[in-house]
C-alpha cells in the first residue's frame, strides 16, 4: 500500500525514526535566492531538526531569529528559521543592515517578544 508524501504536513502527524518528513524526493524545486548554492542534502536534514523543535508541525520556530549576511562583508538581514524542507530561512525584515549589530538587536527584541516553545 503506498503511503502519502506529504503526510508529515498533515496536523496530528507523528513520525517514526525511520521516516525523514524532509526527503529531497519530495521537494519541490524551488529553492529562495538567499540558499542557492547550499548543499540540499544538508538543508533538509537541517529543516528536519527545525521540524523537531517546532513540535512536529511546519512552520516559522518560534523565537528562533537569526542575522544573515545576505552580501558578504556589506548587507545583513533578519531572518527567521522555518521548518520547510524548501526553504529552512524566512527573511522576515526586508531592511537591510551595513552592519551585523542593528539585525542583532532586532533579532533579539523579537526573540524577546515572541519567546520559543523549548527555552
Amino acid at each position: 500500500m503506498p503511503t502519502d508524501p506529504d503526510r508529515w504536513l498533515k496536523p496530528g502527524y507523528t513520525p517514526s525514526a525511520k521516516v525523514r518528513p524532509t526527503d529531497l524526493d519530495r521537494r519541490s524545486p524551488r529553492l529562495p535566492e538567499l540558499l542557492k548554492g547550499l548543499d540540499r542534502d544538508k538543508l533538509a536534514e537541517f529543516a528536519q531538526v527545525l521540524f523537531q523543535l517546532n513540535g512536529f508541525r511546519r512552520g516559522p520556530v518560534k523565537g528562533y531569529y537569526v542575522v544573515v549576511e545576505t552580501k558578504p562583508g556589506v548587507e545583513w538581514k533578519v531572518g527567521q528559521l522555518c521548518a520547510d524542507p524548501d526553504a529552512p530561512l524566512h527573511i522576515v525584515d526586508e531592511r537591510s543592515f551595513d552592519n551585523s549589530d542593528e539585525p542583532l538587536k532586532l533579532a533579539e527584541a523579537l526573540r524577546a517578544a515572541d519567546p520559543p516553545r523549548y527555552g
